[in-house]
């Protein structure tokens, strides 16, 4: 009897056990814990700059050796892999070959690089990217800018993004203006993306390669650029004295003389249309005339301005590097010159004209300038050919001037520019169109 109530009590455990083990996964399988989904990478994003991507479905994306997993698996088949991208929801591929691919799914399919660069005036108001020279992608997420997926400085409210001539712009729901200037923001006035063109004017340095390679400059936009009607173009070369790397450290020399000075000092009235570029000849002597003719060519190409209306000026040694820019390509770009301390007389003695000369003021107005008593660089260069080019037919020869400062030396600029001797210069140069 004993035993058997010994029996029945264990069989009692057993079945308690029993019930409390089923009840308590009963309850845990009943209860649904929450997961957090994981949150996708801003577009843009890329790898190596940061370690994994992860798509709009919560993949995780990542690269070892060459070869591209996805959630730890090898997704599909790849090779020699430099470069993972994560951009408008979709995950691309650069290979060592500099090939692209793209991710449908399942496989890779061959296609393009996806960095097209923007529209000179893109806009985006979120995260559509818009696509630098440079292929740095830029979008807006939460009211701040990244760039390549990376916070790009300090913002906060962020409303809008602009490309303008190379260069990101933002807009704050303050309606507040920032430019970037490679490294941080810059506050400017008056330019939205929404409506383009300036209520003031700026005037930004723009190191060299930060927007072309071939020369640091000084940049100047006038009030309306950008709007509807396209700036006219002012190219200024400076002295031999301000020759510098085109480094943030260097082109501070650019402001000594001349247009620059005039509007770093604030002397630049806000009236004048022209687009203001002052790049640095990087070396040692004076700018070449291909290096002039490259810079031009950039500046058409980048800016909103009107390649009808492209003048060049320059002084001393910059006006020299000028005249052999002007022996070489003639009128193809510049509508009119104003040379200050230099020497014309490669222009007349270019084999370019095949003998005719005077075709060069058919086609460009062209004003001289030299100090009578100039000890660097001698008066003889435009005294012989100043009053040859003055001497041709007119028509169809265009306005040529020559101007010499009795008893002043090589500084014959400084009148000049600032318009004290009187020879209005700008509104001579507004004149001409090729």
């Amino acid at each position: 009897m004993k035993k058997l109530i010994l029996k029945k009590k264990k069989l009692s455990r057993w079945k308690y056990f029993a019930f409390l083990g089923a009840a308590l996964f009963a309850a845990t399988t009943l209860i649904s814990y929450p997961v957090s989904a994981a949150t996708p990478s801003i577009s843009g994003s890329s790898v190596p700059t940061v370690t994994s991507l992860t798509d709009g479905s919560g993949g995780l994306w990542t690269v070892s050796s060459g070869v591209i997993y996805k959630n730890g698996q090898k997704a599909g088949y790849s090779s020699d892999v430099i470069y993972l991208l994560y951009l408008n929801n979709t995950i691309y591929q650069e290979n060592s070959a500099k090939g692209f691919w793209s991710w449908n799914g399942s496989t890779w399919v061959a296609t393009s690089d996806p960095r097209i660069v923007s529209a000179n005036g893109a806009t985006s108001s979120g995260s559509t990217p818009l696509i630098d020279s440079q292929k740095n992608i830029w979008t807006v997420s939460s009211g701040v800018v990244y760039e390549n997926g990376q916070k790009a400085g300090y913002s906060a409210n962020v409303i809008g993004l602009t490309y303008t001539n190379g260069t990101i712009d933002q807009e704050n729901s303050s309606q507040n203006y920032w430019s970037w200037n490679g490294t941080t923001w810059q506050p400017i006035s008056g330019r939205s993306p929404a409506s383009g063109g300036l209520v003031t004017p700026t005037n930004t340095m723009r190191p060299i390669g930060t927007l072309y390679s071939g020369n640091g400059f000084w940049e100047y936009l006038p009030v309306g650029y950008g709007g509807s009607t396209l700036s006219p173009l002012m190219v200024f070369w400076h002295g031999i004295g301000e020759d510098g790397a085109g480094t943030s450290e260097a082109l501070p020399a650019v402001n000594a003389h001349g247009p620059p000075l005039l509007i770093s000092e604030g002397q630049w009235p806000s009236s004048r249309p022209f687009v203001v570029l002052s790049p640095q000849h990087a070396g040692t002597g004076c700018p070449s005339a291909t290096e002039i003719h490259n810079f031009i060519t950039f500046a058409i190409g980048h800016y909103q301005v009107d390649p009808s209306r492209v003048y060049l000026t320059g002084l001393s040694c910059g006006a020299l590097g000028s005249a052999d820019y002007l022996a070489v390509y003639g009128n193809q770009q510049v509508a009119a010159s104003v040379l200050i301390s230099g020497n014309a007389a490669p222009i007349w003695n270019s084999p370019i004209w095949n003998g005719q000369p005077c075709k060069f003021v058919d086609g460009a107005g062209l004003w001289s300038f030299h100090g009578g008593d100039d000890p660097t660089v001698s008066i003889a260069g435009d005294n012989f050919a100043l009053p040859k080019f003055i001497a041709c037919p007119q028509p169809p020869r265009k306005d040529v001037r020559y101007t010499v400062y009795p008893g002043v030396g090589h500084d014959a600029w400084t009148q000049t520019y600032d318009l004290s001797s009187g020879n209005d210069i700008y509104t001579w140069l507004l004149g001409f169109t090729l």
